[in-house]
């Protein structure tokens, strides 16, 4: 895998990331749903590194798909 294919693939898991947890905190300002131990606006810290991790791993199987492995 080239350096360029990861950059992309590590920017769309960030921007992945940074949309659902934006969505997360809409369930949060809604109260939807309430972490008991907040970090910032009412999140927990580690929701963006748990939805960066989903989204990276679907863009790594999705390349792995791709290429036919």
């Amino acid at each position: 895998m080239s350096h360029v294919k990861l950059g992309r693939m590590l920017i769309l898991a960030g921007l992945g990331a940074a949309v659902t947890t934006l969505g997360d905190l809409n369930h949060v300002h809604t109260q939807t749903l309430v972490y008991q131990q907040p970090f910032l606006l009412g999140q927990a810290w580690w929701v963006f590194p748990v939805f960066f991790l989903a989204f990276a791993a679907m863009c790594v199987r999705s390349e792995e798909r791709r290429v036919g492995k």
